[in-house]
């Protein structure tokens, strides 16, 4: 989850938000990510933490931040992320209460494939995607691009390292053994 904060703040500032806000998903492994990425911080990478709705604020995000659009990045796993995109973007399409949406009607799909070192940009769509998202998704690469993604990224992941980045995952890693 803390590759993925990188990877959110990549992807909002090569779709031109400057300066995004980052908000954590209250799941599981949250406060451990808290912990890292307050650290990163610390050690000088300028992350702009989102505050909860909530009363007692923070920057773990509960539900109405979630429904509100409290943050620009609402950091989760991978399989959480892909649980939320298929609510939210398939919703208002077929289907009983039981059952959900039939396909992806609203969004931009998944998002891009961003990595470190990483040369190509792809843009991740499911096969329940529909001509509505795939349409999102192409104009989502076209920001992308627009706004210089490669140089976008290559100049966080030289900031975020030398932040601590790669000793703060490797200390979660031992942690977790």
């Amino acid at each position: 989850m803390v590759k993925n904060a990188i990877y959110g703040i990549i992807a909002a500032k090569a779709d031109g938000v400057e300066n995004p806000t980052v908000g954590i998903a209250n799941i599981d492994g949250a406060r451990q990510t808290e912990k890292a990425l307050l650290k990163l911080a610390e050690n000088g990478y300028d992350i702009n933490f989102a505050e909860s709705v909530r009363a007692d604020g923070g920057i773990v995000m509960r539900g109405n931040d979630l429904l509100g659009g409290t943050p620009d990045i609402m950091v989760m796993d991978s399989l959480t992320g892909n649980l939320m995109t298929k609510i939210f973007s398939a919703y208002t399409t077929g289907g009983s209460y039981t059952t959900g949406g039939n396909y992806e009607s609203l969004g931009f799909g998944y998002g891009p494939g961003v990595g470190e070192g990483y040369d190509r940009l792809i843009m991740i769509v499911s096969r329940a995607s529909g001509a509505p998202v795939i349409a999102g998704a192409m104009e989502y690469a076209t920001n992308l691009i627009r706004h210089d993604w490669k140089k976008i990224a290559d100049e966080e992941f030289e900031k975020a390292n030398k932040a601590g980045l790669k000793d703060i995952i490797n200390e979660l890693k031992s942690a977790g053994k």
